[in-house]
């Protein structure tokens, strides 16, 4: 059985939800669960609900995180809404990664992002992990609940940590160099059946009127 799970953040009002939801007519799946907030319009779905704060993302992923690892099924998929499956495929992405952590936090020259990681990689090498991988890929994960709570032992102590390099490095996942799927602003649109947005760039660019165009229909998780 294949759950896929989404973590969900507050309000009704989540179009890219929608329409990843209709993309996973592409995935072979067993059934949907959403963690965190349930919007009115979703229908034929389990759900974990989850309280999350306004405006504090990194406490809310605690909470949606902590939630899926002890309540969660012993596998899952886990999506973000903003997450498209553009033509079929077999099951989830392969795991991947985007090299060296510590070398892809020096690339990002800065930010608050680019601190992130290297905290991260910090944490990880006063853990035994040096050679740390970066699995910050925008793409689905497949996650076990038992290792995920042993990732969250880290995360309740220092939420700002990103928690795929941590799951993906402290449960040795290894995985090939890939690159990322992520289009934040305009752009052409992504090859391959993985795509992932922005707020800004399913609203007004390409790539949302190219996945809008191609998931008209409702899908079985919408009324």
């Amino acid at each position: 059985m294949t759950t896929v799970a989404y973590i969900v953040r507050r309000g009704d009002d989540n179009e890219e939800l929608r329409h990843s939801l209709r993309s996973l007519v592409n995935m072979p799946h067993t059934n949907v669960l959403l963690v965190g907030h349930h919007p009115a319009w979703a229908r034929s779905v389990d759900h974990l609900p989850v309280e999350q704060v306004l405006d504090d993302k990194q406490a809310n992923a605690v909470r949606l995180f902590t939630m899926l690892s002890v309540h969660g099924p012993d596998e899952f998929v886990l999506f973000n809404d903003d997450f498209f499956c553009m033509s079929p495929v077999a099951g989830p992405p392969p795991v991947e990664h985007r090299g060296m952590l510590i070398e892809h936090a020096r690339r990002l020259r800065g930010g608050r992002y680019g601190a992130m990681l290297h905290r991260t990689a910090a944490v990880l090498a006063a853990v035994g992990y040096r050679d740390a991988l970066a699995y910050t890929m925008h793409k689905p994960m497949t996650m076990s609940r038992r290792l995920l709570a042993d990732t969250m032992e880290f995360q309740r102590i220092d939420p700002a940590l990103s928690w795929r390099s941590m799951y993906g490095n402290l449960c040795h996942l290894g995985g090939a160099p890939a690159d990322d799927v992520k289009l934040s602003g305009a752009g052409p649109v992504p090859r391959g059946p993985w795509i992932s947005t922005s707020d800004a760039s399913f609203k007004y660019h390409k790539v949302g009127e190219a996945i809008r165009q191609r998931f008209p229909l409702p899908s079985p998780y919408e009324t």
